[in-house]
């Protein structure tokens, strides 16, 4: 096959799964946000929370902060939260704590 036929079966392979899955590809997702500390290394999240980047592509996402590592860390283990933007304190001692 040239590289002109293969592009092409490409092409319309996204363009079929787009349309068959198109409604629940494109909806908005909910996403919970844990944040640890609030410093500068860490504060995309926030940026993009105040310019509107979430809702602007269509993202349900919520952004909680949380004072310590190891509540977020505990958090994420039972499954509260989908993004975890913490130090690397809080899960090294869940590690090697066994949990």
């Amino acid at each position: 096959m040239t590289a002109r036929v293969v592009s092409r079966a490409g092409i319309w392979l996204s363009v079929i799964l787009c349309a068959g899955f198109g409604p629940t590809l494109f909806a908005a997702a909910r996403l919970v946000g844990l944040q640890s500390a609030p410093s500068v290394a860490m504060a995309l999240p926030w940026f993009a929370e105040e310019a509107r980047l979430f809702s602007k592509y269509d993202l349900d996402f919520q952004l909680v902060y949380i004072a310590s590592s190891g509540i977020v860390t505990a958090a994420m283990s039972s499954g509260n939260g989908n993004v975890a933007i913490v130090g690397g304190e809080g899960p090294m001692r869940a590690f090697l704590g066994g949990y």
